[in-house]
This record gives structure tokens, C-alpha cells and sequence, in this order.
């Protein structure tokens, strides 16, 4: 009779099929990311996926509880994150999206629940992620739910809305809200799931590359733009409203900011309410919330900034690994030692022969190394450095700050090199520092130094606010500079702000 009764309600149980594709590229790198690039990062089959992501701030930890509070049957694909960079090559584009598809073959589904970036190219397809849900569409049929999160950075495009029932950003940058976005798309899902709604989801797009103050939270087009989300969503047939900033260094024809707005029916307002989203996110295209100073600018900063109010945190906007740059110009490292800066800890600089050269030597080893300028000299070519091999390390970590908390990654063979009076983060593989284990993985503070270097553009808010006695940003002139008009841009649309005419 219990076995009986168990099998009725497994029979009951929905089956929902989820995965993770999730790549931010950047058209002007220099570097393609292949498949041995997400699993540098993170890349997860099947039944590894659970344990890797439960009890983390991000979107498949969410997924895993919802079904443990709906009684789903959560059936995990592929889980894979590369960093910014490149195009993704067809092979790891076909490998990753063959995973996901072979296992709507592996039975029948009631749902499909993925966690999406919205800005991947592939090296044949720079709507990754339409043409990804598209193959899904095709298989699945048209009324079997597609539901997707998307990064507040999406460039959403008309073929995502197309074959997706629902679509929902992140309303946080830095994206400290994955979890509850997860969770969020989850509830709609079960609504759907129910027969409680029959959603779909309406695009607005701006003939803008980049808006919304970057999405930055807190800034003043944020500070208007959420509110105004927020009281739409109490309306009656209107379930969620999203606005995304966009991610204006991919070279595509849809990119851009956007809102998105999931509707349940059909009615004339809910395209007004489109309408009114994107006309605020243009009228507020001039707003931005952060000032950039230069190399030399900062060096003064730093000079200056006592010492016993909490350490000055420098972001080098420009050459953000969590935008696709390199995280190896070395323009503000050389005007750090050239000004003989004292008591700074700068994270990080990726060079792998320079990391395996600091290992060779050991700890404690007075060592000349070349270092950075490993990819596009033009940013800041190698510079010399002489010093002290301080500490080693394999490179694995868990974020503890509000991004990612709980999520384990790996910088590779890496080392804490002291050169005058700046302690410098080596490693292997390049992360977007967000979360102060990117210094406490090597065995030093952050909180005891004058001054910090971030390479981030604004992720590291969320952890280095906190702390900070104060906080500045610089454009050394990398690949993730807000000077758009350096860059070649062949596919965006035009005319479009701010390459345009305003």
C-alpha cells in the first residue's frame, strides 16, 4: 500500500529539466573560449551539479530548493561558466548546448528552468543564447514552458523573447540577487505549472549600446528606473518587469539596454507599460554615478589617503576581467613602483610563466620577473619587477562576500609577490575581483593596507565598500574602457548612443 501510494506520487511529481549556460563575451578580446576555458571556470555534468551549487547565492541553488518545496523532479544537464572574454568556439558552443539537448531526449518534461547570461556570441552565432532556447523550442514543442534568468547585463534580443515563455534579470549590480531572481522565476514557473497564469514576456529595446547607468545599484537612473519597476508589478496581469543595462562591448546587432516585462494575457497596457520603461531608460542616458580618474590621479590619491581610515580601494575599471579584459595591463602597476608606493595590495595580475617562475624560486626567493602585458601589449606591454616571493599557492578559494557566496573557484598556480612596497596577486587564471578572498587565498589582509587595487569594474562594491575608508575608480586605458569610440564596431546597429550623435 506505501509503495503503491509513493509511486502514485511520484507519478505526480512535475519534471523540470535545468541547466546553466552562462558567458559574458566580449567581441574585442583577443581570446576564444573553448571548452577547457568553462572548465577552468566552472563546468559541472548531471549529478555533480547539485552538490556543487546547493546552499550558494545563485540562481541553481534556487532552483534546487523550489523543487524541494514544489515536489519537482529537477533533472540537471550541464552547468557551465567560462570568464568574460572571446566568442565561445562552435566546438565548446556545440559540446555544452549538445549536453542540455541530449537530455530532453532522455524522457518526456514538463518544463524547461535554465540559468542564462543573455550576452554570449558564439564564433556562428551572436545571439547565443536565442539560438540556444530556439533548439530548445524545437524540441520541446510550443506549450512546454521555457523559463530562463538572465544577468542585469543581458543584451536581449528579439529571438530570446521569441522562445522563451518567461525571461527575468538580476536587479542588483553588483548581482548580490541571483538567489532570489532564481527564485523568483521559479514561483512564476510553478503559477504556470499550476494553470494559475499563461505568461509571456514583452521586449523594449532603446537605440542605446549601454544604459541604465551601467545598471549600477545604487545610481540615480537605477534609483527611479527600479521603483517605477516595482509599481507596474502590482498591477493586475503584470508578473515581473526587468531593465538591463546591456553590455556594450559585444559588436552585435541587438546590443543594448532593454526592459523586460512578463505579462499574463493579453492587453493593450502592458505594452504601454514597455514603452514608458524604455523612454525612461533613454531620457536618463547622460546619468552615470561614477567618475573616472587617471593613472596619475590615482597615484596622488594614494599618496595622500591616511593610513588609519580604512584602506583607499582603487577599481581599474578599464581592464576588468568580469568585462572580458585581460586582467594583465600594467599600466597602474608601473606607476605604482615608479611612484614608490608604500603599503599596497594589488589583485590581481594574471601571468602564468610568471606564477610557475615565483614557484620555481619558492618562498622567500628575491627574484627579476617579466610581468603582465601577456596578451595585448597595447594596454601596458610586460614591465620588470623585482621583489620577494611572499607566499604560494594552488589558487582554490570559496567566495564568503554577498556575490557568489558559497561558490568555489580556482585562480590556478599563484603567488603573492612583494616588489617595493606593493604586494602583488599572480595567478593563472583571471577573476574579476569581487570577494576579499581574491587577497585572503594568499594569506594577507586586505584590511591592513593603505591602499587596494581592484582590477573590477563594480563588483566589488558589494565586499570592499565595507571596508573602505574610501573608494575611486580608474581608466588606464584597457579593454573594458568607457572610451566606446577606441573600439571597431561593425554590427551594432546606428545610428546608436553614445557612438552617435545624441
Amino acid at each position: 500500500m506505501r509503495a503503491s501510494h509513493e509511486a502514485g506520487n511520484e507519478a505526480m511529481k512535475k519534471r523540470i529539466l535545468t541547466a546553466m549556460v552562462n558567458h559574458e563575451t566580449n567581441t574585442f578580446s583577443l581570446i576564444p573560449i573553448d571548452l577547457d576555458a568553462f572548465r577552468a571556470r566552472r563546468y559541472f555534468e548531471g549529478d555533480d551539479i547539485f552538490p556543487a551549487f546547493r546552499n550558494t547565492n545563485t540562481e541553481l541553488a534556487a532552483f534546487i530548493d523550489a523543487a524541494e518545496r514544489y515536489g519537482w523532479d529537477l533533472v540537471p544537464t550541464v552547468a557551465a561558466q567560462a570568464m568574460p572574454a572571446g566568442p565561445v568556439t562552435s566546438e565548446a558552443y556545440r559540446h555544452i548546448g549538445g549536453r542540455l539537448l541530449s537530455g530532453l531526449n532522455e524522457g518526456s518534461y514538463d518544463a524547461i528552468l535554465l540559468a542564462l547570461h543573455g550576452a554570449m556570441v558564439s564564433e556562428l552565432h551572436e545571439d547565443g543564447e536565442g539560438y540556444l532556447l530556439e533548439l530548445i523550442r524545437n524540441e520541446v514543442g510550443p506549450h512546454i514552458p521555457i523559463v530562463a534568468t538572465l544577468d542585469l547585463h543581458a543584451n536581449v534580443t528579439v529571438n530570446m523573447v521569441r522562445q522563451a515563455d518567461i525571461l527575468i534579470s538580476y536587479k542588483t549590480y553588483p548581482h548580490v540577487d541571483m538567489y532570489d531572481v532564481g527564485m523568483e522565476a521559479s514561483e512564476l514557473l510553478q503559477r504556470t505549472l499550476n494553470g494559475e497564469i499563461r505568461p509571456s514576456t514583452l521586449l523594449g529595446k532603446c537605440e542605446m549600446m549601454d544604459g541604465a547607468d551601467h545598471g549600477r545599484t545604487p545610481g540615480v537612473p537605477m534609483q527611479h528606473l527600479l521603483p517605477m519597476a516595482r509599481s507596474f508589478e502590482t498591477e493586475p496581469g503584470i508578473l515581473s518587469v526587468s531593465v538591463n543595462g546591456g553590455f556594450p562591448w559585444a559588436d552585435t546587432l541587438e546590443t543594448g539596454p532593454s526592459a523586460l516585462v512578463v505579462v499574463d494575457g493579453e492587453d493593450s497596457r502592458f505594452h504601454e507599460v514597455v514603452q514608458r520603461m524604455t523612454s525612461e531608460i533613454w531620457e536618463r542616458r547622460h546619468e552615470l554615478s561614477v567618475s573616472l580618474i587617471d593613472v596619475d590621479e590615482a597615484v596622488a590619491a594614494i599618496m595622500s589617503h591616511p593610513a588609519d581610515t580604512g584602506p583607499l580601494v582603487v577599481a581599474e575599471f578599464s581592464d576588468n576581467p568580469g568585462g572580458g579584459g585581460y586582467g594583465d595591463a600594467t599600466r597602474l602597476l608601473q606607476a605604482l613602483l615608479a611612484a614608490g608606493v608604500e603599503d599596497v595590495a594589488f589583485s590581481l595580475m594574471v601571468d602564468p610563466q610568471a606564477a610557475d617562475i615565483m614557484h620555481q624560486a619558492g618562498i622567500g626567493a628575491d627574484i627579476s620577473v617579466m610581468l603582465g602585458g601577456c596578451v595585448d601589449p597595447s594596454f601596458g606591454g610586460p614591465i620588470s619587477v623585482s621583489g620577494t616571493v611572499m607566499a604560494l599557492s594552488g589558487g582554490d578559494l570559496v567566495h564568503e562576500g554577498p556575490m557568489q557566496r558559497g561558490v568555489a573557484i580556482s585562480l590556478g598556480t599563484s603567488a603573492l609577490f612583494r616588489s617595493g612596497g606593493v604586494d602583488i596577486v599572480v595567478t593563472s587564471q583571471k577573476a574579476q575581483v569581487y570577494d576579499l578572498q581574491h587577497f585572503r587565498f594568499l594569506g594577507i589582509e586586505p584590511t591592513s593596507y593603505r591602499a587596494l587595487i581592484v582590477k573590477s569594474a563594480h563588483h566589488f562594491r558589494a565586499a570592499y565598500e565595507p571596508i573602505a575608508g574610501k573608494v575611486v575608480t580608474v581608466d588606464a586605458g584597457g579593454l573594458t574602457s568607457r572610451n566606446y569610440q577606441e573600439l571597431t564596431y561593425r554590427r551594432v546597429r546606428r545610428p546608436v548612443f553614445p557612438l552617435d550623435v545624441d
